[in-house]
Formats: C-alpha cells, sequence, structure tokens
C-alpha cells in the first residue's frame, strides 16, 4: 500500500497553484480525476502508446474548463517545461497529429490553459 493524496487536498493544503505539472507515467488521467478545480496553467506527459488515455485526459480538462490546448515538440527533453507557441481550441487537431506520427514511441507534453 502506498500513501496518496489527492490534488484537490493539495490545493487545499497548499493553495491553487499557477503550473500545475503532472508526470507519472501513464496514470495521468487517475490522478486528474482527483482534480476539480482548474488551476491556471496545466501540462501532462503523453504517450503515443495511451491514445486512449490521451483523449480521456483531454476530455477531463475540458470538464475543468480547460480551452486552449498545446503541446511541446516530441521527446526533446530541453524544453520539457517550455509552454507551447501555438494553442488550439479543439485538442483533437493534438490527437490525431499524435496518432499520426511514424514514430510509434513518440512521446511529449501537453499543455492545457
Amino acid at each position: 500500500m502506498v500513501e496518496s493524496i489527492t490534488i484537490d487536498d493539495m490545493i487545499d493544503i497548499y493553495g491553487k497553484p499557477d503550473l500545475l505539472k503532472v508526470d507519472v507515467e501513464g496514470y495521468d488521467y487517475v490522478v486528474l480525476e482527483g482534480l476539480s478545480q482548474k488551476a491556471d496553467i496545466l501540462c501532462f506527459e503523453w504517450q503515443r502508446e495511451l491514445g486512449d488515455e490521451i483523449v480521456k485526459c483531454f476530455k477531463g480538462c475540458i470538464e475543468l474548463g480547460y480551452t486552449q490546448f498545446g503541446t511541446i515538440e516530441k521527446g526533446n527533453t530541453e524544453r520539457y517545461l517550455v509552454q507551447p507557441t501555438e494553442w488550439t481550441n479543439n485538442y483533437m487537431d493534438i490527437v490525431k497529429e499524435i496518432k499520426e506520427d511514424p514514430v510509434e514511441t513518440s512521446w511529449g507534453m501537453f499543455w492545457c490553459k
């Protein structure tokens, strides 16, 4: 057993963050289920092989009130926490780009605001 805490509980203790970065190796949706309020900016890691989870995460973000979405260059660790320069209000544009990427093990960071 591992003791855990929801993001909502952490916000109650420490206050609402300006930036919330989630990086939990494929369990991002599980973490986002513990969030019921919008932080200013949210980012989470994605892996192409978890395509259905990506869509669930984006839908959860929309329910929280996020309307703009972006991604950093795939696999570029030097820019891991640099916000994207291009944003879209249609997260499916990003999902389509990922699914059409010929590199099957690509990964990166999604951003929501």
